[in-house]
């Protein structure tokens, strides 16, 4: 069992479903008002998905934005970690 963050989800879910549907990078921009390099970089992990994306690719591949942020069976999801945080003393 993987545990996953957010974003970590939205990426796999996406990707799944964009060979589901057998879009391509620039078909998926065509569809969701994103440019193609945007979608790149979420992808690839340098940019995160934001909440306001979803609706538009949910709809691109015909389903709703919540299932792309249901982690797949077996995964769980996990809070991000804040980098600044500190041990107590």
């Amino acid at each position: 069992m993987e545990t996953l963050t957010a974003d970590e989800i939205v990426r796999t879910n996406v990707k799944l479903m964009k060979a589901h549907k057998g879009f391509t990078y620039p078909e998926l921009a065509e569809l969701t008002g994103l440019s193609r390099q945007a979608i790149l970089d979420k992808q690839a992990g340098r940019r995160a998905w934001r909440i306001a994306d979803l609706d538009s690719v949910a709809s691109a591949f015909d389903t709703t934005p919540w299932d792309l942020l249901k982690p797949m069976l077996g995964d769980t999801w996990r809070p991000r970690q804040e980098s600044n945080l500190q041990p107590r003393d």
